[in-house]
C-alpha cells in the first residue's frame, strides 16, 4: 500500500499507534485506581450514587485501555472504539460534578484531580483523531481493510517515555530508600528486610526501564531493546509477586477486604509491564501476507511525535486546572480537606508562571505532533520555562533548608541527608522529560535499517 501520509517526517500511521499506547497506560492505570477506590467505597457503605460513579469511571477506563490497544496495533475499527470512549468520558465529567460537594474532603480533593483529567484528555484525543492526517490513515485502513504500520512501529516514542519515566523512578525511589534506611527499618526485623529488599527490586526496577530506553535511543536496535525490555519485565513481575505476598500476609488479620485490595494494586504495578512488552511487536492475522509484513526502520519523527502528545496531555490538562480556579472555590476545598492542592499536580494560584508553562508545553505539543520546522524553538522555550521555574522552586527550597539551620530549633542536626536529598529530586524529576524530550529533538535520526526478520 502507498504511504497515505505525506508530511515525510511524521510516521506512516499518522501517530496512532503512539497515542494508542499512551491511551493503553492512562486507561489501565485508571480502570485499577476505580477499582480499588469502588471497594474502599463499598467498604465505607456510601450511597448507591457514588458507586455508580465510581462504576462509570472503571468503565470509561476500559474503554480507553481497549480503544488504546486497537490504536497501538492500528487496528481498522479503532476510532469507533475512541469515540465510545470520548462519550463515555463526556457523560462521567457530567455525572461527576452534581457529587463533588457530597464527598468526604478527601475524596473531595482528589475528585477534582479527576476531573481535569477527565476533561482535559478526551479533549486531546479529540483533537488528535480528527487531525487530517490520522483521518486519511483511518479511511485508507476502513477502504483497504489492512493496517498501516509506523516504520518503527512506535519503539523510538515507547524508548523515549520509558528513558524519562525511568529516570524519576530512579531518584524517587532511591530518595525512598535513604529516608528508609535512616529510620531504622533494617532493625524491625525480617518485616524491615522485606522491606528494604523491596525497595532494591524497584530502584533496579527503575534502572532496567530506563536502560531499555536509552538502549533503543543511542542506536535504533530493536532485539537489544526487546531484550533489554524483558529484563524490565522479570524484575517487575517479581517486585508485584513481593507486594502481593505482603499484602497477603496482612489479608490474614485485615480480613477479606485487604485480599480484595490485591486484585487492583498487583493491576497497578504490573500495567506498564504489560504493555511494553507489546512494545514493538506485531499481532500477523490471515489478511497480512508475508510481503506486507511491516519493514523495521527508524521512524523520521524519532519518537517525537509520542512526546508531543504527551506535552499536549499535560498542557491541557493545566489549563483545564486553570479554568477550574476560575469557576470552583478551590481554596475553599483545600481548607475543607486539610491539604495542599498543588501537591495533586493543581496550580493553589493561576499564577503566571503555571500558565506560561502551560502554554508553551501545548505549543511544543503541537507543533512535534505536527513535525514542524518550529518545533526545535517551541521544545527550547518549553524546557527554558520548565528549567527555570524548576529552579525558582529548588532556590526557595534551599531557603528553607537555610532558615531550618538558623532556627532555635534547627541546625545542623536537622539538615539530615534525606532533607538535602528530596529536595534534589525535586529538582531533578521534573526535568526528565523535557531534557529527553530536547535531546531527542536536536539529535540526527539514526540511519540503521533492521529488517523484520530479526525481531520475529
Amino acid at each position: 500500500m502507498a504511504r497515505v501520509v505525506t508530511h515525510e517526517e511524521l510516521p506512516a500511521d499518522a501517530g496512532l499507534s503512539a497515542l494508542g499506547v499512551l491511551m493503553r497506560l492512562g486507561g489501565a492505570l485508571g480502570m485499577w485506581v476505580g477499582v480499588y477506590a469502588l471497594i474502599m467505597v463499598l467498604m465505607l457503605s456510601m450511597s448507591l450514587g457514588v458507586v455508580g460513579l465510581l462504576g462509570l469511571g472503571v468503565l470509561q477506563s476500559y474503554l480507553h485501555t481497549r480503544a488504546g490497544k486497537a490504536l497501538s496495533f492500528v487496528r481498522p475499527g479503532a476510532d469507533r472504539l475512541v469515540w465510545a470512549y470520548v462519550g463515555v468520558s463526556l457523560l462521567h465529567t457530567v455525572a461527576l460534578l452534581p457529587f463533588l460537594d457530597e464527598l468526604p474532603p478527601s475524596f473531595s480533593a482528589v475528585s477534582y484531580v479527576v476531573l481535569g483529567l477527565s476533561a482535559s484528555w478526551p479533549l486531546v484525543v479529540v483533537g488528535l483523531m480528527l487531525r487530517p492526517q490520522a483521518r486519511a490513515v483511518l479511511a485508507a485502513m476502513k477502504a483497504s481493510r489492512k493496517r498501516i504500520f509506523a516504520e518503527d512501529l512506535g519503539i523510538t516514542g515507547t524508548a523515549a517515555l520509558m528513558t524519562a519515566m525511568g529516570f524519576v523512578g530512579v531518584v524517587l525511589v532511591g530518595l525512598w530508600m535513604v529516608l528508609v534506611v535512616q529510620a531504622g527499618t533494617l532493625k524491625a526485623g525480617f518485616a524491615g528486610w522485606l522491606t528494604v529488599m523491596l525497595g532494591a527490586g524497584f530502584l533496579l526496577r527503575s534502572f532496567l526501564h530506563a536502560r531499555a530506553g536509552v538502549v533503543q535511543l543511542r542506536r535504533f536496535n530493536p532485539s537489544g531493546f526487546r531484550a533489554a525490555c524483558g529484563q524490565y519485565g522479570l524484575v517487575s513481575v517479581f517486585t508485584t509477586a513481593v507486594v502481593a505476598l505482603m499484602m497477603l500476609l496482612g489479608a490474614i488479620s485485615a480480613g477479606l477486604v485487604a485480599l480484595l485490595m490485591l486484585i487492583p494494586v498487583v493491576g497497578i504495578f504490573m500495567a506498564w509491564p504489560h504493555i511494553v512488552r507489546d512494545a514493538g511487536t506485531v499481532e500477523l492475522r490471515a489478511d497480512l501476507e508475508d510481503d506486507e509484513s511491516p519493514p523495521i526502520r527508524p521512524a523520521r519523527d524519532q519518537g517525537l511525535v509520542m512526546l508531543g502528545m504527551v506535552l499536549l496531555a499535560y498542557g491541557a490538562y493545566g489549563a483545564c486546572g486553570s479554568l477550574l480556579l476560575l469557576v470552583i472555590d478551590m481554596p475553599g476545598l483545600a481548607e475543607a480537606a486539610g491539604t495542599d492542592l498543588s501537591s495533586l499536580g493543581m496550580p493553589e494560584t493561576a499564577t503566571w508562571q503555571s500558565l506560561l508553562t502551560t502554554a508553551t508545553s501545548l505549543w511544543a505539543g503541537v507543533e512535534l505532533v505536527g513535525m514542524t520546522p518550529r518545533r526545535k524553538v517551541a521544545v527550547a522555550a518549553n524546557v527554558g520555562i520548565i528549567a527555570t521555574m524548576t529552579v525558582l522552586a529548588a532556590i526557595d527550597s534551599f531557603k528553607s533548608l537555610e532558615l531550618l539551620m538558623d532556627s532555635p530549633f534547627g541546625g545542623r542536626r536537622m539538615l539530615q541527608p534525606q532533607t538535602i536529598g528530596m529536595t534534589i529530586g525535586q529538582v531533578l524529576a521534573p526535568l526528565a522529560l523535557p531534557v529527553v524530550i530536547l535531546v531527542q529533538v536536536l539529535r540526527k535520526p539514526s540511519p540503521i535499517e533492521v529488517n523484520v526478520e530479526e525481531i520475529f
